[in-house]
């Protein structure tokens, strides 16, 4: 299997994650705190199509006659920057209250390993840390996926939690 298939995989598994999301809206109809299940759903879905758009942009690029290796370390900077806007906003957000988690350590897990890679993913392209971009891209998508799909299956707990902690007359 190439890089490109695998991206091109990496993709449309994203893609589909955020199509799932809307069940993240949809059970939290009955919801008593709607903005924070709102905020879950926009936060899962940019991450998705951040991870989208830096999986098939090295192709694109590559046929815009840009060097493979190139177009490789845009991509992952690109992926880099994409993932320290979502978790910044999402720390930012826990911090005003608008996103509260149901399992603060295990988000924490997740998040810190996020962050030390995007950071090597904005950083490594300028000081050379890698001799191949595009391990280093399909290793960091296939992460970043898998913490976007821990925080989907978070965010379905987190409603399932709340509506089971509901007052039996809300519901």
């Amino acid at each position: 299997m190439d890089i490109q298939t695998t991206l091109s995989s990496i993709a449309e598994v994203a893609i589909t994650l955020a199509g799932f999301n809307g069940l993240v809206i949809a059970l939290a109809e009955k919801v008593r705190d709607v903005p924070q299940a709102f905020y879950r759903a926009s936060a899962i879905i940019a991450a998705c199509f951040v991870l989208v758009i830096a999986a098939l942009l090295p192709s694109g690029l590559v046929e815009a006659t840009i060097s493979e290796q190139l177009s490789f370390e845009i991509a992952s900077v690109f992926l880099g920057i994409g993932f320290l806007a979502v978790g910044i906003s999402i720390t930012m957000a826990g911090r005003k209250g608008i996103f509260v988690s149901a399992t603060p350590i295990f988000s924490m897990l997740i998040r810190i390993p996020s962050f030390g890679l995007a950071f090597f993913l904005v950083l490594s392209p300028v000081f050379s840390w890698t001799s191949s971009a595009s391990a280093l891209l399909v290793l960091s998508c296939l992460w970043f996926l898998c913490s976007t799909g821990a925080n989907f299956v978070l965010s379905i707990l987190w409603i399932l939690q709340t509506q089971a902690q509901a007052p039996a007359h809300e519901s």
